[in-house]
Parts: structure tokens; sequence; C-alpha cells
């Protein structure tokens, strides 16, 4: 017993912590996010950070939005990040829907250009109630017009227009043709892993039905003829009566001569 009491304690030295500034993407123009403090940079690596998009942009509109943001590197004490994520508040969408509009929400997987799987939500508020036909429709439209639009742009062009609402407008202004809109958001946008499970459900134009491409056509209304304006009939001056007849009656009638009409004057 008398052993065991007399051993000395080993005291573990605690390691120096150091502060390092973390910066915002390029897409933000390399804006400070916030500071941390690490032992070690390479334990920043790999570290996610949710932000406010409002205080990236300077957009008080985006306040209900997050952005995601991954540490990629860290250099002369700063750590570099990369979006990989972007969301919307949930408190946000419930003040938008109300009630006699209907809600169409998708939960898809696609692949860009640059071969990265995005796992995007997009979010659909409709003018007033609505068949299930048509928000079928609208979802499949909206598949067909993300698959293209994924296959054909990189992940970063992607982030900007998501960020700056292009995206959206444009997928407004196709499905608008299909039934009334009041709104088209994306929910939600991540970047992830390619596995097994993920990669039998990635959305592609030949995964899609005939349907979905069908969508705008079907549902669009029928192209009129333009309606004849009602144009009144043409007048003319009868300078005999002096009053205004049509224009057959004034082909009909007979027109003075300038040589008796100088003669008129000249005798006035």
């Amino acid at each position: 017993m008398a052993a065991k009491r007399g051993k000395a304690k080993t005291a573990t030295k605690a390691k120096k912590k150091s502060w390092y500034t973390i910066l915002a993407p390029k897409l933000f123009n390399n804006t400070v996010v916030g500071e941390t403090l690490s032992t070690s940079p390479a334990l920043l690596e790999g570290r996610t950070i949710d932000h406010n998009l409002m205080y990236l942009s300077g957009d008080a509109r985006n306040q209900n939005i997050l952005v995601k943001l991954v540490i990629d590197s860290v250099k002369e004490g700063k750590a570099l990040t990369s979006m990989v994520g972007y969301r919307i508040m949930p408190t946000a969408l419930k003040r938008y829907v109300r009630k006699g509009k209907d809600k169409i929400e998708d939960s898809v997987y696609f692949r860009t250009a640059d071969n990265k799987i995005v796992w995007v939500k997009p979010f659909i508020l409709t003018y007033l109630n609505t068949t299930r036909a048509k928000r079928t429709d609208v979802r499949l439209n909206v598949r067909s017009q993300l698959a293209y639009y994924f296959s054909k742009t990189t992940f970063d062009a992607m982030l900007n227009d998501i960020v700056s609402g292009q995206l959206q407008n444009k997928i407004r202004q196709n499905i608008r043709k299909i039934i009334p809109i009041r709104g088209v958001e994306i929910r939600s946008m991540l970047l992830v892993s390619e596995t097994l499970k993920i990669k039998k459900n990635i959305i592609t134009l030949d995964s899609l039905p005939k349907r979905a491409f069908q969508a705008v056509r079907r549902n669009s209304p029928p192209r009129r003829a333009p309606a004849p304006r009602n144009v009144a009939p043409r007048t003319h001056l009868n300078t005999d009566s002096g009053s205004y007849v049509g224009k057959e009656k004034a082909a009909q009638a007979p027109r003075p001569r300038k040589t008796e009409a100088k003669s008129q004057a000249s005798d006035e």
C-alpha cells in the first residue's frame, strides 16, 4: 500500500491553441466569416460552418437562408472554405403556405457537368388548389428542367445561379404554363458523396418518362386566331353637299375641277 501511495502523478501538458480566421469562398469575395481556436491547422480541415447568407451577400432578403461552408485548407493563419450546402429555414417556408394554395415538393439527386452529385429539394407554391394530375405534371417538368440544367452546368456555376435566384426564375417561367405559380424556391441543396443507393436514384434525361417532356405542351392553352378588329368604315367629304359619305359613294360623286375651284375663289 505504501508503495502505491508513493507513486508520482504525471500531469499531461495542455497544447497551446491559436486563433484562425475563417474566410468565405470566392463567390462571396473571401469575406471574413469568423474566427476559431485550434491546436493544429490540420484539425481544422473538414470542419463545417452554417452561416447566414444575408451577411455574405449584403441583401436583407436572404436573411432566412443558411449556407454550409467546409474548411478545405489553412494558409498563413487563414482557413479557406468552399460552399457545399444551401437551405431555407423551415419557419420561412411555413409563412408562404396559406389556405387555398398547394405546395409541391420533391427530393432528387442530379449529376453536374463536372461529375459531382447534388441532392436538391425544390419547393413550388401555387396560387390556387390544383388536382393531383396537375401537381404530378409540375413535379415531372421540374425534374426534366433540372436534369438538363445540371448536365450542362458545373457545380460552381450552379451555386452562383441558386444564390442569385436565376435558376428559380427559369423554372418558374416554364411551369407557369401549366398552372399559375406563386413562387419557386430551392428548399435545400447539398453536395453528397456517391454511394450505391444514391447512384441508383440519380435523375437523368434518359430515366425520365415521356410525360415529363409533354406536360407543358399538354396543359398550355390552344392557340387561337386573332379576333377581327372592329374598324369603322372610312369616310370622305362630299364637296357638293358638305357631308361625309362612305367610300363607295365618294367614288361615284363628281369631283370639281381645279379651274372651277380657282374661278369660284376669284369671284369671292
